[in-house]
């Protein structure tokens, strides 16, 4: 028997000022499940994994040092996350709701 391989083949790492905030916010925002959560002793999340349906994630942490800078504290765009959705007015007032 041989295992399923996820379709996925870049995975998206992102780093957030308050990770726990951006975790509720995508999981109303988008849909995403969350199933998985390490967090820190000193009550930063070290990582964690949002999944949307079956084959797709992305992985996030807080901000830290050695670790990573939020984009807030980044001067312009350095980075964009494509989703693809069903119905884009739909998911569109769901974002916006949350």
């Amino acid at each position: 028997m041989t295992e399923a391989r996820p379709t996925q083949k870049i995975i998206p790492y992102l780093t957030y000022g308050d990770a726990a905030k951006a975790i509720t916010f995508l999981t109303r925002a988008f849909g995403y499940k969350e199933r998985f959560r390490y967090p820190m002793d000193n009550g930063l999340i070290g990582h964690a994994e949002l999944e949307l349906g079956a084959d797709n994630i992305i992985m996030l942490a807080s901000e830290f040092e050695g670790f990573g800078q939020s984009p807030l504290r980044l001067s312009g765009v350095h980075a964009f996350t494509y989703c693809f959705v069903d119905v884009a007015d739909a998911h569109f007032r769901t974002a916006k709701a949350a």
